[in-house]
């Protein structure tokens, strides 16, 4: 039986198929509604929280959530009031 052929590019050796690709777009979407809403109380219980600190503990108790995911959802969901976070439009 012969060898598969080689790949032409070296990274698609390396992440063959489109899982690669999969990840980038899943960690680009938002969270669903009812994380999102998990989210804004987090915030809203400690707002003095760091961006990073928020996204940390934030993916520490929810495991189903990438930090990509939860990135995407802070950045369109709140907003920084002198040295606090608050939700948009309220």
């Amino acid at each position: 039986m012969a060898p598969p052929p080689a790949p032409s590019d070296a990274f698609q050796a390396l992440h063959p198929g489109s899982a690669a690709a999969a990840s980038t777009k899943k960690s680009q979407q938002p969270l669903p509604l009812d994380m999102q809403q998990k989210l804004k109380d987090l915030v809203r219980a400690m707002p003095t929280l760091s961006k990073v600190g928020v996204i940390e503990l934030f993916a520490a108790s929810n495991a189903g959530c990438s930090r990509g995911q939860i990135k995407t959802s802070f950045e369109t969901l709140f907003e920084k009031s002198g040295k606090v976070f608050k939700v948009r439009g309220e």
